[in-house]
Parts: structure tokens; sequence; C-alpha cells
């Protein structure tokens, strides 16, 4: 079986995914969306 993986950066519309993730990686507090957009914001 062959499998591709792809790699792009995060956008802005992938803060709600993005936050899910990281609490279902990391646990604890789900970080909200707005903060996620803002550090997307701040890196861009």
């Amino acid at each position: 079986m062959n499998s591709v993986a792809s790699l792009r950066l995060a956008s802005l519309t992938d803060a709600e995914e993005l936050s899910r993730l990281n609490q279902e990686f990391n646990g604890g507090v789900k970080r909200p969306p707005t903060k996620i957009i803002e550090r997307l914001k701040y890196k861009s």
C-alpha cells in the first residue's frame, strides 16, 4: 500500500480543528480557537 502525506502551514480556518487536536493529544482545558487565531496571526 502506498501512502502519501502532504504538509502545509496552518491557516486561520484551521483554528477549531487545531484546538480539538491540541486538547485530544495534550489533554487539559481546551484552548479557545480565538487564542489559536491570535498566535497564527502573530506568526505570519
